[in-house]
């Protein structure tokens, strides 16, 4: 570049709001879902009799891991979902 060259500014663009990804559009839906906490509080019974009526142990332990597996999940998505809110 020569000395009587200047350089050329970057052009900006105008600013606006970044548009959501889909993914985040999903996980909003799910965490604002009304039936999200009760599917979750519902669903623990039948993983019960389910892992009792095959015979297998600890069917207690099992969906006390899922339940509290899966409310660790929905906090995680809910305050991902608020951080781009």
């Amino acid at each position: 570049m020569g000395t009587n060259e200047k350089a050329t500014p970057p052009i900006s663009q105008p600013s606006s709001p970044p548009t959501p990804s889909r993914t985040v559009t999903i996980l909003r839906s799910i965490v604002r879902s009304p039936r999200a906490l009760p599917f979750i509080a519902l669903i623990t019974p039948p993983v019960r009799w389910f892992w009792n009526y095959m015979g297998w142990r600890n069917g207690g332990d099992v969906a006390h891991s899922l339940i509290l597996g899966l409310l660790i999940l929905y906090f995680i998505i809910s305050l991902y979902v608020r951080r781009y809110d």
